[in-house]
């Protein structure tokens, strides 16, 4: 059941300090019944018959051991959901472990391989199905990220059309395990959906999960066992998890390979397994390194075996940190390892609809330091031409009028007011008396 060579010196070693499984006399006995086998070629048929009585062997031992752990009072009820969520995960392993773990093909066979039909959910071997469909998006706190799984999950409901300028290939199932988004968010976001897309089958394919209660440790086998049952009922195309950092894991890359590993196991193996995708925070990057093509890569917070391990690598940052209103995003692809490189490109944030592509900003000013004067004019965003079009034909109004009618134009409510107060850089185009402001001409 664990997979290992099937002779009798592998089998005594085995047996040497497991006296509870068998006796040592009866061990040795064993090692002498493949003299008793009529031919070496019928060992396919013992095998298979060893394998299922040695599974029910298991399931009784289980049996007999959840019983007597039921009985015992000294243990509390939370610590026996545990200790049998952990005994249900050894079955699950050893059962896996049934599987080959080392297949060798010749190069003939890999010329003649066929990718499975529907493997290819977002681009060109971006996001996808089985083995290789291992990605990481990366962003630091408040850059969209929850925002754009959102987006990316919308974009499999309706099943056509792009993503973020990446084609969508079919129409695709999406499980969001996270543990930061509340319900009011959801239900305002899960509206807009609705509102803004009745066309897409927001509530066939889209699935977020409630922040789960103790987080969603490496450890938990619990969590993860159901995970699995989850995954078994809902049969989804991609598996998000919103954000690894709840993972609780060290930066040691064995301790990484572990997570991946646990995590492969839950959500499934093989070129029918849902695809996995990991949000991750930044790193703040050393004013010494580069900030430039792959090198972005290297903004992952944590171990660097989270981006090796990944076939595709997003970053989704704000294009400008200081201004807290740009609802500007640098969004690029460091690494792709199967598919076509693709230039970095700039978009605006939105709420429940897919972000909206910025064709006047260069991407390639993104992360350079502003001179005073470029500073200065980004953030005097407001002119003179904004306040005549606001005034129109009225000789004056109070500033919460010229707010408002600003803000119709399509400005931001917070720069509207600080651009009009005592201090703004709009004050020198007003006049005041009694409360009220009138337009002067420059």
């Amino acid at each position: 059941m664990a997979g290992h060579a099937l002779d009798s010196v592998t089998f005594l070693g085995w047996c040497k300090d497991r006296s509870d499984y068998l006796a040592p006399d009866n061990a040795i006995e064993t090692t002498q019944w493949q003299d008793l086998c009529p031919s070496l070629l019928n060992w396919t048929s013992y095998r298979d018959r060893l394998t299922d009585l040695a599974r029910r062997r298991n399931i009784l031992a289980i049996a007999a051991k959840s019983s007597a752990m039921a009985r015992d009072t000294a243990i509390d009820p939370a610590s026996l959901r545990r200790e049998f969520a952990e005994i249900l995960d050894d079955v699950a392993r050893a059962d896996s472990s049934s599987r080959p773990r080392l297949v060798i093909r010749k190069a003939s066979e890999r010329r003649e391989y066929q990718p499975p039909p529907g493997i290819d959910l977002i681009g060109t071997a971006e996001i996808r199905k089985g083995h290789e469909g291992l990605t990481i998006m990366a962003g630091p706190g408040s850059s969209g990220k929850s925002l754009l799984v959102g987006t990316l999950a919308l974009a499999g409901a309706i099943g056509s059309g792009t993503w973020m300028g990446r084609k969508v290939h079919r129409k695709f199932k999406t499980l969001i395990i996270q543990g930061e988004v509340g319900p009011s968010r959801l239900k305002s976001q899960m509206s807009e959906f609705a509102r803004l897309h009745p066309e897409a089958d927001v509530d066939g394919c889209v699935f977020y999960s409630d922040p789960p209660e103790g987080g969603m440790a490496i450890a938990d086998a619990e969590f993860w066992t159901e995970l699995c049952r989850q995954i078994d009922e809902l049969k989804p195309d991609l598996v998000v998890i919103d954000p690894i950092s709840h993972l609780s894991v060290e930066d040691q890359a064995s301790e990484v390979m572990n997570a991946i590993r646990v995590i492969r196991q839950a959500i499934g193996v093989g070129d029918d397994a849902p695809g996995i995708l990991l949000i991750a925070h930044t790193k703040k990057p050393r004013s010494e390194e580069s900030m430039r093509g792959r090198n972005l890569a290297n903004c992952v917070s944590g171990s660097v075996a989270w981006v090796n391990t990944s076939r595709c690598t997003y970053l989704c940052v704000p294009f400008d940190a200081d201004n807290i209103e740009d609802t500007r995003i640098y969004f690029a692809c460091p690494k792709l390892n199967d598919g076509p490189n693709y230039s970095p490109t700039v978009w605006h944030r939105k709420f429940g609809t897919f972000f909206a592509h910025d064709p006047e900003t260069d991407p390639s000013t993104w992360g350079k330091e502003k001179t005073k004067d470029e500073a200065a004019a980004e953030r005097q965003k407001l002119t003179f031409a904004d306040l005549q079009t606001a005034f129109g034909t009225r000789p004056g109004m109070k500033r919460s009028e010229l707010v408002k009618a600003l803000k119709d134009l399509g400005h931001d409510e917070a720069t509207c007011y600080r651009a009009t107060g005592p201090d703004g850089y709009l004050r020198k185009y007003l006049v005041e008396a009694a409360g009220v402001l009138g337009l002067r001409k420059p």
